[in-house]
């Protein structure tokens, strides 16, 4: 926490420009050749309502999400 500063400004004050988030993934961790994908980010100006990929799918269910075949 920065002296002086309240959390919020202390927050605020670490924000900087990034071109995005990199993951990797040890494939022998998961031995199916299908993976299935959905991407939900809170993002800003309304966090509450997050942006979805694909739109329209739901965490419960992987229903309408994104498969990536690995073979």
């Amino acid at each position: 926490m920065k002296e002086g500063k309240s959390r919020g400004e202390a927050q605020e004050m670490t924000r900087f420009k990034y071109d995005g988030y990199e993951f990797q993934v040890k494939r022998s961790k998961f031995p199916s050749d299908l993976w299935m994908f959905r991407i939900e980010v809170p993002m800003g100006p309304d966090f509450c309502v997050p942006v979805i990929f694909p739109a329209g799918t739901e965490m419960k269910s992987t229903e309408g999400w994104i498969g990536l075949e690995l073979n």
